[in-house]
């Protein structure tokens, strides 16, 4: 059901609207202006979308407000290696044709002699595409499959998803 035609937003609702934003009103007091002047009953929420939408902002902070302090634990975002930047694989890179079922699927090299992908080629890891650097560099350790399969290295040294015994 549609609101009733009091809620819709009118040129001199959004004037007047605009006028209350020129006189540095918050958005609920913006909200009672305009519900006494013209009969609505116009939320703070409402006030809030409808200042979005015309592109108004409230006053900007004055030079002496204080200014918002960030947490002392906050870092910046890591920055996440570009596919383009993968390092060279230990072993020669194996063209598409030859890629067989062990080989990481972890693309090096834009093309190869025959014009197609060459692939790190490495021994992957059991249950991912990628051999163990380039599974990490390329999985998301924050998704619910990664917190359930953690990589591990075993005793021996060779990397093992957890749950797996080592080969």
């Amino acid at each position: 059901m549609p609101p009733p035609s009091s809620q819709y937003w009118t040129n001199k609702r959004d004037a007047r609207l605009t006028a209350c934003v020129a006189q540095g009103m918050s958005r609920s007091q913006a909200a009672a202006a305009i519900n006494a002047e013209f009969g609505t009953s116009y939320t703070r929420s409402a006030v809030s979308g409808r200042m979005d939408r015309l592109g108004l902002t409230t006053r900007p902070m004055s030079p002496g407000s204080p200014k918002r302090r960030r947490s002392p634990f906050w870092r910046p975002p890591a920055a996440k290696p570009d596919q383009a930047t993968v390092s060279q694989p230990a072993i020669d890179p194996v063209p598409f044709l030859l890629l067989q079922d062990h080989h990481c699927r972890a693309i090096v090299e834009d093309h190869g002699a025959d014009g197609l992908a060459m692939f790190c080629g490495a021994t992957k890891l059991k249950g991912s595409s990628y051999c163990y650097e380039h599974h990490l560099r390329f999985t998301n350790r924050s998704s619910p499959q990664a917190t359930q399969q953690r990589m591990k290295v075993s005793r021996w040294g060779t990397p093992v998803v957890s749950g797996e015994a080592p080969r």
